[in-house]
């Protein structure tokens, strides 16, 4: 395969063609130009799949080399625009980069960038169903309308890297009984995190997906009365039929929106969020506890919290958790990634009718 073509711009381009050279790993032909007329021919001779054009240049101000790339559409290149301190009218660009932008944060765009040209990561096409699948198995969003005016739910799932070993799932009870008869209408609900992000983690997310999902069921039903009673059962499951080491934290609740009241249970989930009204900021409410899979021979316990003066609940998982701010900065060492785990969470909006 053909390596595609950067062309760099500067008034010394040499050192920072060694520099890219190095980061893409050789994956590139680099050329340089030292100003900018000696640039637009270069783009007409090697068709460049990426132009990096320094606005310093000795015969043009680079805003106007790059303007000229962008409109000549002979050329499809990719241009970026660096040393930025203003910008002149019409001025054409698809990364403009300031002056003084760490070197990191700009090798960082342009690893993006060249892996897009180059057409992305190719996956096998077991992995790419496999991707396709975790998504198709979420639930749809609850909107308002749907809830009758009560509360609205939505989801996301956020793999580390393609495949997820985090899973989640509400579903909606709701009758024609009366409002204050003892019915269980309401959001049913669970949220887990199976350990590693890779085909085996997602085989084992949906595994205990489909286990899940059975035990709420029951409770829906009346054949548990309490969440505990949910978690040991999916406890004993775990153990009976995954391997020894399997630990998962999870989270199963219940929101009673006619008794204004949130029913949940955790296994080793260690918050969730929760915003009350005339509050700024989300409250972190822990619920540290044994992990499923950890021991037969543990108990859990059923939590109730009262909804009256609730606006939002997020439930999540150990890869936002880790990333709180609170927690990040109560550290011992600086947080060091942006994301180090898969991510998901379940939003609920509660609306309280106005007196």
């Amino acid at each position: 395969m053909k390596k595609p073509v950067i062309l760099v711009v500067h008034r010394n381009p040499e050192k920072l063609i060694q520099q890219i050279d190095y980061s893409l790993d050789n994956a590139a032909i680099l050329h340089g130009a030292s100003d900018g007329l000696e640039a637009l021919l270069k783009c007409q001779q090697l068709h460049p799949a990426l132009v990096i054009v320094d606005i310093d240049l000795p015969d043009f101000n680079g805003m106007t080399v790059a303007s000229s790339i962008k409109d000549n559409k002979e050329n499809h290149a990719l241009v970026y625009l660096t040393g930025l301190e203003g910008i002149l009218e019409n001025t054409k660009a698809d990364r403009y980069l300031p002056y003084g932008i760490p070197y990191e944060l700009f090798i960082a765009q342009l690893k993006h960038d060249f892996q897009q040209i180059q057409g992305g990561e190719k996956l096998d096409e077991g992995m790419e169903n496999a991707i396709v699948r975790q998504y198709d198995w979420l639930i749809p969003a609850y909107s308002r309308e749907d809830t009758g005016g009560a509360f609205a739910v939505n989801r996301m799932l956020s793999p580390y890297y393609h495949l997820s070993g985090d899973g989640l799932y509400y579903t909606l009870l709701k009758s024609d009984a009366d409002i204050h008869s003892d019915n269980k209408d309401g959001l049913y609900g669970f949220i887990f995190d199976c350990v590693g992000h890779d085909l085996f983690s997602y085989g084992q997310a949906m595994n205990t997906l489909y286990i899940l999902k059975t035990y709420m069921w029951q409770y829906q039903a009346g054949i548990y009365d309490t969440l505990d009673k949910v978690i040991r059962a999916v406890n004993e499951e775990i153990i009976s039929n995954f391997a020894s080491s399997t630990l998962i934290p999870t989270l199963c609740f219940f929101m009673d929106i006619h008794a204004q009241k949130l029913i949940y249970c955790s296994a080793g989930i260690p918050s969730l969020l929760v915003k009350y009204k005339d509050h700024s900021r989300r409250e972190s409410i822990s619920c540290r506890s044994y992990l499923i899979g950890y021991d037969r021979d543990v108990s859990w316990h059923e939590e109730v919290m009262d909804l009256s003066n609730v606006e939002e609940i997020t439930f999540i998982t150990d890869g936002l958790n880790d990333l709180l701010r609170e927690k990040s900065e109560s550290a011992d060492e600086p947080m060091a990634f942006a994301k180090h785990d898969d991510i998901s969470a379940i939003f609920i909006q509660i609306f309280h009718e106005s007196k």
